[in-house]
């Protein structure tokens, strides 16, 4: 019983990892071979949308609480998943995923936090332009084509209505002084 489960398991395991490579793969070779515009970056080395990032190794004082918590969550994950109920596993996942992704940013200092933050093309400053949450979440899609009239900053046509949102709430309620009853 418990081998039949374990090959299930890992059946499906493989299962998904097949269907991740293929939607991959779709979504590089689908562009060219439909003729769709993919408007890539002018610094993208690849030239291969939509694999848009460039290689650029660095090592910076988050590097080693990134590795440490990369080589803990190998060594220590499968035990944990074994052993923790769902709500510990999910808050000792969380915990751990917010480490490394501080971690991360950390590589390059303070700014590795404070540029993305302060950067004006990313979803804070959409955020901060979003005076009706309901009215972002209605006209959405009506915002997406690159060149529709009301696309905002270069990150906001795609941002998933979610991330947005959560953004918006996360910046409206940060400071009572921005607090409003009509936000919503």
């Amino acid at each position: 019983m418990a081998r039949d489960l374990d090959h299930a398991v890992r059946r499906a395991a493989v299962i998904g990892l097949v269907a991740a490579g293929l939607l991959v793969l779709a979504a590089l070779i689908a562009p060219p071979l439909l003729g769709w515009e993919v408007h890539e970056r002018a610094d993208d080395i690849a030239g291969v949308p939509p694999l848009h990032g460039f290689v650029q190794v660095k090592v910076g004082p988050g590097t080693p609480v990134a590795v440490l918590i990369g080589v803990a969550t190998v060594a220590l994950g499968p035990a944990l998943a074994e052993r923790l109920g769902w709500g510990r596993l999910l808050l000792v996942t969380w915990l751990a995923g917010l480490g490394w992704l501080l971690g991360l940013a950390l590589v390059d200092g303070g700014a590795g936090l404070s540029r993305v933050l302060g950067n004006p093309h990313e979803y804070l400053e959409t955020a901060r332009a979003v005076t009706s949450v309901p009215d972002l979440l209605a006209g959405y899609v009506d915002r997406i084509p690159e060149d529709a009239p009301t696309t905002g900053r270069s990150t906001s046509p795609g941002i998933p209505r979610g991330c947005c949102s959560s953004s918006c709430c996360s910046r409206r309620s940060a400071s009572a002084a921005t607090w409003r009853p009509d936000w919503w």
